[in-house]
């Protein structure tokens, strides 16, 4: 796709960059993206329920999309070639494990830390509210980071909250409407915020 504008000109949230990465750690490790994720990130983590989606186990939620009124089977895709920006299948746990240790530093310096939470800036020094693959984030009036998404047939919120202690994620097996899961995490940490 053409350029929106010349490298540090501007800024526009696209997933490109992320695959592009993911090309050159391959290349520079000589192992496969998954593999790289598998051994450095969710092995360590304990994320056993996160992998590159293939095909659907007999557990995991069938997917569908939402037109209107009407919630309709989502067709397969062969997200092999959006990884490694999409195309991995997880569970609210697993994304809450890696939320934990971006907030209490599990396998990363603090350095690091701050590194994907130094939120960027236009070249008019004008805050873009995103860091290194981290937006940054409010959920009922606590400031944080995280990340939303979306795939056919999917949706999913992590929101790392530091100052509250809290990590939240919340997904659903159908496309949501925009601002439905920030509604349900900010229903989430009120009641945390209320014990």
């Amino acid at each position: 796709r053409p350029l929106l504008f010349e490298p540090g000109e501007g800024f526009a949230y696209s997933s490109f960059g992320w695959n592009l990465l993911g090309v050159v750690m391959e290349a520079a490790s000589g192992s496969p993206f998954d593999e790289l994720m598998n051994d450095l990130v969710f092995t360590p983590l304990g994320m056993i329920d996160t992998a590159v989606e293939t095909t659907a186990s007999a557990d995991q939620a069938r997917p569908y999309m939402r037109l209107g009124r009407v919630s309709l089977p989502a067709p397969k895709i062969d997200p092999s070639d959006s990884i490694p920006s999409a195309g991995f299948v997880s569970t609210t746990a697993d994304l809450v494990r890696a939320g934990h240790a971006m907030a209490t530093c599990n396998g990363m310096s603090q350095a690091e830390v701050d590194l994907l939470w130094t939120e960027t800036v236009t070249p008019d020094e004008k805050p873009t509210g995103y860091g290194l693959g981290w937006h940054r984030l409010a959920v009922a009036g606590n400031s944080g980071w995280g990340h939303g998404g979306s795939h056919v047939g999917a949706t999913a919120l992590l929101a790392v909250l530091p100052d509250l202690q809290a990590t939240v994620a919340v997904a659903t097996n159908a496309n949501a409407p925009a601002g439905a899961l920030t509604s349900c995490a900010e229903r989430m940490v009120r009641i945390f915020q209320a014990a």
